[in-house]
């Protein structure tokens, strides 16, 4: 037996942002495969093994996962920082 629900429940909608690393020549890839694990290590969605297989394959773009605003703003300005290239955009609904 199928059971679905055409309810909206009314669940106010979280925006999430798509963050991306741009490997550099000012930082070796190792020492933003450690800075990056660490920055990210408290954010709600992280994936250790997403960032691992971009690193292992040498990517020339690190697809990082979602986060929050919050998470964004706080990333954002660490990673100023330490000058990794991180952009986030906005996910899709």
């Amino acid at each position: 037996m199928d059971v679905r629900c055409n309810y909206d429940v009314g669940l106010p909608r979280v925006t999430t942002y798509l963050g991306r690393y741009a490997t550099s020549d000012k930082i070796t890839p190792a020492k933003a495969f450690i800075l990056l694990k660490r920055m990210l290590s408290s954010c709600t969605h992280f994936q250790p093994s997403r960032l691992e297989a971009h690193y292992s394959q040498n990517d020339a773009v690190w697809n990082l996962g979602n986060f929050s605003l919050s998470e964004v703003e706080r990333i954002t300005a660490e990673s100023a920082r330490r000058g990794l290239d991180i952009s986030f955009v906005e996910a899709a609904a």
